[in-house]
């Protein structure tokens, strides 16, 4: 029979929210042991001597809060299941977790944040929730083991695992695109495990980007790509980082859905019966694009490449995507890039085309909003090429703000679709600036970004005595973001607000009231 245990000793049980309830331990040493049902919300460990030991089945609805030089530790019947229904942050504060179950029942956005690495030593099961590194790792260690995850639970952010074996990386990766040239960005949740093995014992770390942004040109070659490779994929990407050579890597496709005639990772043309397995290839990047071969297994929907040996050499790192030898697999290179400079306070647009068909002009078009555009320049296009091909054009109406722009890619038949929209400022930046507003305030609080450099914001709110008690993350649109946070739960009190936008940091104090 077990034990139900309402009041440990050295154990203070408080409301951290209205309606919450946190273990808090200040520097004494807690034993939960085997057979001991403990109920609770949240869990904060602090202090010189505090220790937190389980040797029984936890589950977590909240935050799970370890601060160095404090520590936690499980024995062989212990394990933490983080069973959330919002976003649940993890600091785990250097500890180790023995077994965790991720089951947090968050749909379509993060549900575990890391605030620092989330170390397993014994396994780690991705049932539902998907965990957001946030900069931090995931780190399996040596003898630990994973579940590869699923399309709602997998580790979008750095994997770490050390061994000699095979090893399936659950990654994959949340992030907006506009694939179908419609000006808007759409949600992209993709699920992208990838495998390697090491040929011997050795430290492997993993990401894995739906995007393109950072990895080096994947347009067909022209000297930056083996002879035998046609193209590689601008859709998604793998960074890896290992000391030994990778004897065998698997990519794996695990939810090619169709939105619309969108091929999620691009196996086809919009017809899925044109997908062509043997057009495959591994591809690295080794100051070129280097093609390892492979063979596909599967299908369109759900298949997987295997090649190798990939090599590396000490504390090495490279790029790794799907290649396509006869272009027949699309992974597409319409449009390879479209950029602008500033030349002497002077707006130049500048694109790259891999190759066109039927194609009539390009129309560039203007806002200053990123809402309202109007044609400021028509281009003559190339028609029909196989080659790549350079265009420019010159803004020489150059307001003092931030400008928008966008290609409309007409072909000879009158349809046309839309590029992404890039913005341009070459004048002096002015500083960023974060307006909070009601304050004090009853349920929400608004908060308005201006004129910021990275593309996301992280809002962090604590209690008066540090400890974090809510996170946000919003996506900044062209340097700026206005979100509403619900903070209607907590207690009136006082909290601090922390706002975070790559190198830039802001604090402020905010009031609850009744």
């Amino acid at each position: 029979m077990k034990t139900i245990y309402t009041i440990i000793v050295s154990l203070t049980i408080f409301s951290l929210t209205c309606n919450a309830q946190t273990i808090k331990n200040s520097g004494a040493k807690i034993n939960v042991p085997d057979g001991t049902h403990l109920v609770f919300h949240d869990l904060y460990n602090s202090g010189t001597d505090a220790s937190f030991y389980y040797n029984t089945s936890l589950s977590v609805a909240g935050n799970w809060t370890n601060i160095s030089p404090a520590i936690f530790s499980s024995g062989a019947n212990g394990n933490v299941t983080f069973n959330g229904s919002s976003l649940q942050t993890v600091q785990s504060g250097g500890s180790a977790f023995g077994d965790v179950i991720i089951n947090n029942d968050v749909v379509g956005d993060y549900a575990i944040e890391l605030t620092d690495n989330m170390i397993i030593s014994e396994n780690l099961d991705l049932t539902s929730g998907i965990v957001n590194g946030n900069g931090n790792k995931v780190v399996i260690q040596n003898g630990a083991t994973s579940s590869i995850g699923n399309i709602n639970s997998f580790v979008d952010g750095q994997v770490e695992r050390t061994g000699s074996t095979a090893f399936i990386f659950p990654t994959g990766n949340i992030n907006q695109r506009d694939l179908n040239n419609d000006s808007s960005n759409e949600d992209y949740i993709v699920w992208a495990p990838i495998e390697a093995s090491p040929q011997s014992s050795a430290t492997v770390t993993v990401s894995y980007f739906f995007d393109n942004q950072g990895m080096p040109d994947w347009w067909e070659h022209g000297g930056n790509m083996d002879e035998t490779l046609h193209h590689v994929s601008d859709r998604e990407y793998w960074t890896v980082n290992s000391p030994v050579t990778l004897t065998n890597v698997t990519l794996y496709w695990k939810n090619n859905d169709h939105v619309g005639e969108i091929c999620i990772h691009s196996l086809c043309d919009g017809n899925e019966a044109n997908y062509d397995p043997f057009d495959l290839s591994v591809a690295y990047w080794n100051n070129m694009w280097v093609d390892a071969g492979g063979t596909a297994m599967g299908n369109h929907d759900i298949g997987s490449i295997t090649a190798g040996p990939i090599p590396f050499s000490a504390k090495g790192s490279t790029y790794i995507t799907l290649g396509s030898k006869e272009d027949i697999d699309p992974l597409p290179v319409e449009l390879m890039r479209f950029y602008s400079e500033c030349i002497d306070n002077t707006v130049v647009l500048h694109w790259l085309t891999a190759s066109e068909i039927n194609s009539m002009s390009y129309i560039v078009e203007k806002s200053l909003d990123a809402n309202n555009f109007e044609e400021i320049g028509y281009i003559a296009a190339a028609g029909n090429s196989n080659e790549i091909l350079s265009y420019s054009f010159i803004d020489e109406i150059n307001q003092k703000q931030t400008k928008y722009y966008r290609l409309k890619i007409v072909d000879i038949d009158g349809t046309f679709e839309y590029s992404n929209i890039i913005s341009a400022n070459c004048f002096v930046n002015e500083a960023p600036s974060i307006m909070v507003y009601p304050n004090p305030f009853k349920n929400f609080v608004h908060f308005k970004g201006e004129n910021l450099e990275s593309e996301d914001t992280k809002i962090l709110i604590y209690d008066m005595l540090g400890r974090l008690i809510y996170s946000h993350q919003t996506e900044n649109s062209f340097g700026n973001f206005t979100t509403e946070i619900d903070l209607s739960e907590l207690c009136p009190a006082m909290y601090v607000a922390k706002v975070i936008c790559g190198d830039f940091t802001k604090t402020f104090k905010i009031e609850k009231h009744q």
